[in-house]
């Protein structure tokens, strides 16, 4: 992860406090669902309080190797997010991404046959240390939700996606499984789209 934002503090922020200061109030509630789906085996987990004040570090961009389609090699990706902050002069900036599916998230994230990957939106790029002292790089992804056939097709011949209703639209997932950026195009502004298979579908 790059862009390390509020590099003075240097032991971090407790989860709690940068949640409140990013404006995510779902972000500590998704981070302790995360913190369950990925415990080791004979570990319980941590009380609310301890959680919300795990030090945390925020980000502005990560780089991703993506492979090339149809040729040797790969391209990076450099996937940012803003936050509330411009982006070179202009409106903040947060990434559509590919985000590999996992059998230990839940059900409803498993729907679509885009090459076993999901997509989202970047909410957030942390690093966050829990009581053990082991570090957890994460995002915040608001996950899209599949309306319609699974399997590309329609006139477009893409799948289409949906906002999900408030309070159920973020999720916290690894660095390790946002697997680059994503090229989406909106058919109804901020609820529908269409997610392009086309050229994203393996790259």
């Amino acid at each position: 992860m790059g862009g390390k934002q509020g590099a003075g503090n240097l032991n971090g922020t407790p989860l709690a406090s940068l949640a409140e200061e990013l404006g995510l109030p779902y972000l500590t509630k998704r981070f302790a669902v995360y913190l369950k789906l990925n415990m080791p085996g004979g570990r319980s987990l941590p009380e609310t309080e301890k959680i919300y004040n795990y030090r945390t570090h925020y980000y502005s961009t990560i780089s991703v190797p993506v492979g090339q389609f149809q040729v040797e090699g790969e391209v990076i990706h450099r996937v940012r997010w803003s936050g509330k902050q411009k982006f070179r002069k202009r409106k903040p900036r947060a990434d559509w991404v590919w985000v590999r599916r996992r059998e230990r998230l839940r059900e409803e994230l498993q729907v679509g046959q885009l090459d076993r990957k999901t997509v989202g939106r970047l909410e957030g790029l942390f690093s966050v240390r829990d009581d053990m002292g082991k570090k957890h790089e994460v995002a915040l992804v608001e996950i899209l939700r599949l309306r319609g056939p699974a399997k590309p097709g329609g006139e477009e011949g893409m799948v289409r996606r949906e906002r999900r209703e408030e309070g159920k639209r973020t999720h916290v997932v690894r660095i390790a499984d946002i697997e680059g950026m994503a090229h989406v195009i909106p058919l109804e502004k901020g609820k529908l789209w269409l997610v392009n298979n086309r050229i994203d579908l393996i790259t």
